[in-house]
């Protein structure tokens, strides 16, 4: 049988054996966190994870084919622009493919929700529309 807690829970419960070298704690070196060593200014990096998740995704939608076995859409995207085929899964710049519908793909990054639209579906209207105009005369 095992005994609970974790191993690093563990390994510190036990002194090391007299003459072994043993590693201060981690919370001894903060310091070189705040300065890195192999940066030239000695300042942490700033990575700026809102700037990546607001990205704009930066494709088309071209075609969508739907099937008894599969869903896959053609999207053109990059530079140069390309077209290429996607299923639900894949990845297009960053973002996952969530869903593909009759008439869009869903996709996510994280939180964010993007939908890419092919075009209306026949029969469907947008606010402000008649059905059937009356010619003027």
């Amino acid at each position: 049988m095992l005994p609970h807690g974790s191993l690093a829970e563990q390994t510190a419960a036990v002194p090391p054996p007299a003459g072994h070298f043993a590693l201060p704690p981690v919370d001894n070196y903060g310091e070189v966190w705040e300065r890195p060593l192999f940066s030239a200014t000695r300042r942490p990096v700033v990575v700026e994870a809102s700037q990546s998740q607001e990205q704009a995704l930066s494709a088309a939608l071209a075609g969508i084919v739907i099937s008894k076995a599969q869903r896959n859409a053609v999207v053109i995207h990059g530079d140069p622009p390309v077209p290429t085929r996607i299923k639900e899964g894949d990845a297009v710049d960053g973002w996952t493919v969530h869903l593909i519908e009759r008439s869009r793909v869903v996709l996510r990054r994280g939180a964010a929700e993007q939908q890419m639209k092919l075009h209306d579906t026949l029969g469907s209207q947008s606010a402000g529309d008649t059905p059937n105009p009356k010619p003027r005369r």
